[in-house]
């Protein structure tokens, strides 16, 4: 699941003590990792179960797409949580362009 953008952040009623944890989850850390992060730090977790809602209701997960073999390896470390920078950045050190993942992100 994708973050929300910025700009819904406020619509959704999280208070200023809780930015720093939805930069977390922007950056690509997991919800549950967030969640476990706040209450570490004496926050309630359940106001950033907000941030668990799906985008886009009506679009089809690119990951059900059948993707290229060649970057198979770079999608799974995506789904697995690796930040998508750190995956551009191995594939481009790999010889790999990283616009491939378009779609996939």
């Amino acid at each position: 699941k994708k973050p929300i953008p910025e700009p819904q952040i406020a619509s959704i009623g999280l208070g200023e003590e809780y930015s720093k944890y939805v930069k977390l989850h922007k950056l690509g850390m997991p919800l549950e990792h967030v969640k476990l992060k706040a209450e570490a730090e004496g926050l309630d977790s359940a106001p950033l179960s907000a941030l668990d809602i799906p985008q886009n209701l009506n679009t089809t997960n690119p990951l059900d797409q059948e993707p290229d073999p060649e970057i198979q390896v770079y999608l799974k470390m995506v789904q697995i949580g690796v930040p998508l920078s750190n995956v551009k950045q191995k594939m481009k050190m790999e010889g790999h362009d990283p616009s491939r993942l378009q779609g996939f992100e």
